[in-house]
């Protein structure tokens, strides 16, 4: 059997719900129709987590409850939302940061890609300059 993501949110997208519990919206449009199938016939999942930018991965093993959005709970899950996916953790694991590859946003990285083009063109100039005073 193939493993493919379910689903790929914005940071956020999961959200605490309790000690050992965790739940993210299932939204409309997704098309995760064979995650959420597979879901209603096995209620084990398991999740990778990963923050590129830490060199973090977190793995989530866990029992699944699917339920309706409840109404009173609109201000919380987004408009789209159709269901509420709930995850009991049974198991979790940090993993060895060792081989996980650093990937951060622009954001994430502060600024610093602006200055680092600014000095990359610095030193193509001063590299022009110096092969033309050569020739």
């Amino acid at each position: 059997m193939a493993l493919r993501p379910v689903s790929r949110g914005a940071a956020g997208f999961l959200r605490v719900i309790g000690p050992s519990a965790i739940a993210y919206a299932d939204l409309r449009g997704n098309r995760q129709y064979i995650s959420l199938g597979n879901l209603t016939r096995n209620d084990r999942i398991s999740l990778i987590i990963m923050n590129y930018a830490l060199a973090q991965r977190l793995k989530i093993w866990g029992r699944v409850e699917v339920s309706e959005v409840p109404s009173s709970a609109t201000d919380i899950w987004p408009a789209t939302a159709e269901r509420i996916i709930t995850i009991t953790i049974e198991a979790f694991d940090w993993n060895c940061p060792s081989h996980i590859p650093r990937r951060l946003t622009e954001e994430e990285f502060g600024g610093e890609i602006a200055v680092l083009r600014e000095e990359n063109n610095r030193l193509r100039r001063a590299l022009s300059e110096r092969q033309a005073g050569t020739e």
